[in-house]
């Protein structure tokens, strides 16, 4: 319980100044004197933290690696703020190794010379290997290296990396550019000449559509004028040929039955009186319009009446002829006569 007490009567900052110190390299007792603190207190704190016994191997690695590359034993403690004898302990072997340093340099140099004299070689032999439709211009250094080839079909050169030319089969960039803009013209060209194709058959289904319509002009039979249309030229016309066709119909009948030629609806007029024999009413001659030079009757006009209708055998005689309003006339039809 007493060590325990010691162990909780320091506060956290210097808890982290003992695990920065060791993580230094230092010992429990170089640590203790930096800190005044006591020995139980910091041993105990390291060991909590996974920094207790020697050293951490990162540390020592830290510290070899600095001895090797060329410091002194003093400056390698001076700068991991340990003592001399810690960092002989860590830097064991090391200083051999550097006395062997010039030596690796002068065989590295040489190594590098005699691979430097046959590198173009054996660069022509990796690619004549792996890509036999390159050219080696220059860079091989070995099988990770890039290095600089010319295509034998357009002759440009071209960074390749040799892993790529190992396990990939690789073809030129060029090529394949050239080549897209060959199929990329033929397309468009291809596309130009469907779309004159489309245009010419377009400007013959104009043509064939004008004649068709040209066809299709004539002269109205009862205006005389160019249409297009069926048979006439507008409404007006077709009504008027529909009128005429019933007129001509209805005077045929009439010449088919024909026994008094000399009715007339003046004649008529006189001869009733005037009055519409279905509804008694009096006819009125000024019962019409003038449009468009047109005369329109109205529904008081007066009107010859077959009172057997024609179109059921009766004939144009003045015993079956009455004068009617032309109303009803129209409402009367071709029925029996009205009661």
């Amino acid at each position: 319980m007493k060590q325990h007490y010691k162990y909780e009567r320091y506060d956290a900052d210097t808890k982290k100044k003992v695990l920065d110190l060791r993580s230094q390299g230092l010992k429990y007792k170089e640590i203790c004197t930096a800190l005044l603190v006591g020995d139980d207190f910091v041993q105990r704190t390291c060991q909590d933290n996974g920094l207790g016994g020697t050293l951490a191997q990162a540390v020592q690695d830290q510290i070899r690696s600095y001895k090797a590359q060329g410091h002194t034993m003093a400056e390698t403690a001076e700068h991991f703020g340990i003592s001399r004898p810690t960092a002989q302990k860590y830097c064991k072997g090391i200083a051999s190794q550097c006395h062997t340093e010039k030596w690796r340099v002068t065989v590295a140099e040489k190594t590098r010379q005699h691979f430097a004299e046959s590198r173009d070689e054996r660069g022509i032999a990796f690619v004549e290997k792996y890509a036999p439709n390159f050219e080696y211009v220059s860079g091989y250094t070995g099988k990770d290296a890039t290095l600089t080839v010319k295509c034998r079909t357009c002759g440009v050169d071209q960074l390749l990396s040799c892993n790529v030319l190992r396990h990939c089969k690789v073809s030129c960039k060029v090529c394949k550019q050239i080549e897209r803009d060959r199929l990329n013209a033929e397309r468009e060209a291809d596309r130009k000449r469907k779309n004159e194709e489309a245009h010419m058959k377009r400007i013959e289904r104009e043509a064939e559509r004008e004649r068709k319509a040209a066809e299709r002009w004539h002269e109205c039979p009862v205006c005389g004028e160019r249409t297009n249309r069926k048979k006439y030229c507008s409404d007006k016309c077709a009504t008027q040929a529909a009128n005429a066709n019933h007129e001509a119909a209805r005077r045929l009948k009439i010449e088919q039955n024909l026994i008094d030629k000399n009715i007339t609806l003046s004649s008529l007029y006189k001869k009733d009186g005037g009055v519409c024999y279905i509804c008694g009413g009096k006819c009125r001659y000024d019962d019409y319009i003038i449009r468009d030079g047109l005369k329109i009757t109205g529904d008081w006009y007066p009107s010859i009446d077959h009172v057997v209708p024609l179109s059921k055998g009766g004939a144009h005689a003045w015993t079956n002829v009455r004068l009617a309003h032309r109303r009803c006339n129209y409402l009367k039809s071709d029925n029996a006569p009205l009661s």
